[in-house]
């Protein structure tokens, strides 16, 4: 690369080789920065349903797990269950034993109480002698024990009852209580079986626009590193041809006079970054030693290599 002047390097860019030059390249800027646009979008397209296809496939396996969870719980209550109505048969089996004995207990015991009221009405009639009233009223206090015995068997052969009776009811509400679960939870199986069924089918939606959309995206990136590649070359070739340098978007010289000053064009119109607005093709003074960071403009006419605003420029440290 030559030092120019800024006196050639207007003439480089009024010629109709640079012209050329200059719209093929940014045909091809033009066509990479929409390429990488259209790239970008693909590509977030393609994560976002690459996360939600990895989210729905994981949420459908944990229904498949859950839905086996309740079946095993519908299982399990099923067999309770058939256990608590083969206790409770047992049950309803001593309860009718125990219901039994306490009838018998009660007959034992009226007979008992007959008998001593009997003996009772006796002894308050006519008297038979000393020995005979005796006899009659051990016989009375004789039964009277055993009729408090006969009661205290009944009384505690109707606790047994009651607490028979009580069992029997635990064992009917445990089997209700076992039955009801067993149909509930083999109804949660059926609904999370449903909704897996249909988690997996948007899984695999999923999975085919992330197939197709991953597919697109790597046509993209293949032209957009063609594109790209292109530029470069094209660059290259622009930057042998006008002898200078070229990054991306300038046009770099070395000063014809000034070894502190450099020359840049833009390619590209910029409003926004740097201390002023630059326009493409237009000629920009600027030092070597900050480059880009500061950007002097230069009116449009002509001026000589050794014009004082130049020396200004550079000599009163303007681009300090």
């Amino acid at each position: 690369m030559k030092a120019k002047s800024i006196t050639d390097i207007r003439t480089t860019l009024s010629d109709s080789e640079f012209q050329t030059w200059f719209n093929r390249r940014d045909e091809l800027r033009k066509s990479f920065d929409a390429a990488r646009v259209e790239f970008d979008e693909v590509d977030t397209q393609y994560e976002t349903t690459r996360y939600r296809y990895q989210y729905i496939q994981r949420k459908a396996e944990k229904l498949v797990f859950e839905a086996g969870e309740c079946i095993d719980q519908s299982a399990r209550a099923q067999a309770d269950f058939a256990s608590v109505e083969n206790d409770s048969f047992q049950l309803l089996s001593d309860f009718e034993n125990q219901s039994q004995l306490l009838q018998d207990s009660i007959i034992a015991r009226d007979q008992i109480e007959k008998s001593l009221e009997g003996d009772r009405l006796e002894s308050s009639g006519i008297s038979g002698g000393a020995a005979k009233d005796k006899d009659l009223s051990n016989t009375i206090g004789a039964s009277a024990k055993e009729l408090q015995t006969a009661n205290d068997l009944v009384d505690r052969r109707q606790t047994e009852l009651n607490g028979a009776w009580v069992k029997v009811e635990g064992t009917w509400e445990k089997s209700f209580t076992s039955n009801m679960a067993r149909s509930e939870f083999s109804y949660q199986a059926r609904r999370l079986h449903r909704q897996a069924e249909l988690a997996f089918r948007e899984a695999r939606d999923l999975k085919s626009s992330m197939q197709y959309l991953g597919e697109k995206r790597e046509r993209l990136a293949e032209s957009t590193t063609g594109l790209d590649q292109e530029l470069t070359e094209h660059q290259r070739v622009g930057a042998e041809k006008f002898d200078c340098s070229i990054i991306s978007d300038f046009l770099f010289w070395a000063h014809e006079t000034d070894v502190h000053a450099a020359v840049c064009v833009p390619l590209i119109d910029e409003f926004e970054h740097f201390n002023i607005q630059i326009h493409a093709k237009k000629v920009y003074l600027i030092s070597q030693e900050k480059g880009l960071d500061f950007i002097e403009p230069l009116p449009d006419e002509e001026m000589g290599d050794e014009d004082p605003r130049l020396e200004s420029f550079f000599g009163e440290g303007r681009a300090a």
